[in-house]
């Protein structure tokens, strides 16, 4: 780090006296610079402010008039009327421009189609002025002495001394680093799939890469350098946010979501469940989960117990539903259901298949003849008259007499 860099004030002095030269040639410009950079740094050291800086050499402006005299440039030429209206367009195109950019760069992630339209809308509006610039019509100089640009600086000077010097050291130290992450913001939008973006940006990291050095002797490309920074700003922006979006995302409660519509059967998208018990009643109020113990959530709109129509995510069924009163729907909740459920018994009319019943055809006892170990007794039939069974005989032969 220099010393140029490191005092602040000693590069604000310098700005104000390249501001007040602004009109010589860009080679004598930078030949002046030099002499005169070494030796403002070395008043800085010995005066210790800003205050006796002045007193020692004067204003900035001041100083760079008896740079001028001795070095017999001839004075500046007064800014003319039409000088004055451009001066002030390039001031406002590069300022609208640098703002567009910004936010161009911070939705570059998007991906939507047309998110540089607008960007390239303000950039072919700053083409006059670049032209302007280039040409020599109008000076750094003339925009410089502005009332709005010096408004602009004082109070951005002003907002910037009231950081801690630690504050400033360390923004003085990323300034190195910032090419390095040029690089990397183009890696990162290519990994990321943006390819319209990546070749955007790359060609803006190459114009910062190219414009940057030679801003600091050539001042009529510090707007082009302030434009491609922001949105480089606007895309370093975005990348924070997404990885903060990220992070926040993973750490969120998990609520399981079925399907994008909410709960589907057979492909169609349900608005309402409803239940009953076993004997056909409703039930008034139940909840479902899944198998493990999350809620099943159903999306929609529904009638809540306030009367008003709601939407989101419920476990709660059945969901209130509105009513309908003539032409006029209102979001009254109606109890009950919208058909009338038969018991789970009586869904299936059909009788549980059971064998058909048959005829038996009579039987009688089976008799089983007893093995003839005695003599079997034969009944003879019933009459008035007692009958005693007696065991048969083999009747004796007869004999002719």
């Amino acid at each position: 780090m220099n010393a140029t860099e490191a005092r602040p004030g000693v590069a604000d002095y310098l700005g104000r006296v390249r501001a007040a030269l602004a009109d010589l040639p860009a080679d004598e410009l930078t030949e002046v610079m030099e002499d005169v950079e070494p030796h403002v740094t070395e008043v800085f050291a010995e005066a210790g402010d800003a205050e006796e800086v002045t007193r020692r050499l004067g204003t900035p402006e001041a100083y760079a008039a008896e740079l001028r005299a001795a070095g017999g440039y001839p004075p500046p030429a007064p800014m003319r009327g039409g000088t004055k209206w451009a001066a002030r367009f390039t001031l406002w195109v590069t300022l609208l421009v640098t703002v567009v950019a910004f936010g161009t760069g911070a939705v570059a992630l998007a991906g939507r189609n047309g998110q540089f339209a607008v960007l390239g809308v303000c950039v072919i509006f700053a083409v006059p002025a670049l032209v302007w610039l280039f040409t020599d019509r109008v000076r750094p100089a003339d925009v410089e002495a502005l009332a709005e640009y010096r408004f602009g600086q004082r109070k951005a000077r002003a907002a910037f001394a009231r950081l801690p010097d630690r504050a400033v050291e360390y923004l003085r130290s990323l300034k190195p680093a910032w090419s390095l992450v040029r690089i990397g913001l183009v890696v990162l939008v290519v990994f990321a799939g943006r390819d319209e973006a990546a070749i955007i940006l790359l060609g803006v990291v190459a114009l910062v890469s190219w414009a940057q050095p030679r801003s600091r002797d050539d001042r009529r490309l510090v707007p082009v350098v302030v434009a491609a920074n922001a949105c480089l700003a606007g895309v370093v922006l975005a990348m924070v946010a997404f990885a903060v979006d990220s992070g926040s995302r993973e750490s969120r409660d998990y609520y399981p979501v079925y399907s994008t519509g909410g709960l589907t059967y057979d492909g169609s998208s349900l608005r309402n469940v409803y239940a009953v018990d076993g004997d056909g009643k409703a039930i008034t109020e139940f909840y479902l989960y899944d198998e493990d113990g999350s809620p099943i959530k159903l999306f929609g709109r529904f009638c809540d117990e306030n009367g008003s129509e709601s939407e989101g995510y419920v476990n709660r069924f059945p969901l209130p539903r509105g009513v309908q009163q003539g032409a006029r729907h209102t979001c009254d909740p109606e109890s009950g259901m919208p058909f009338v459920p038969l018991p789970p018994k009586a869904t299936d009319t059909r009788p549980t298949p059971t064998p058909a019943p048959t005829t038996p055809a009579p039987t009688t006892p089976a008799t089983t003849t007893p093995a003839p170990t005695t003599p079997s007794v034969t009944a003879a039939p019933t009459s008035a008259t007692a009958v005693t069974s007696t065991p048969p005989t083999t009747p004796a032969p007869t004999t002719t007499k």
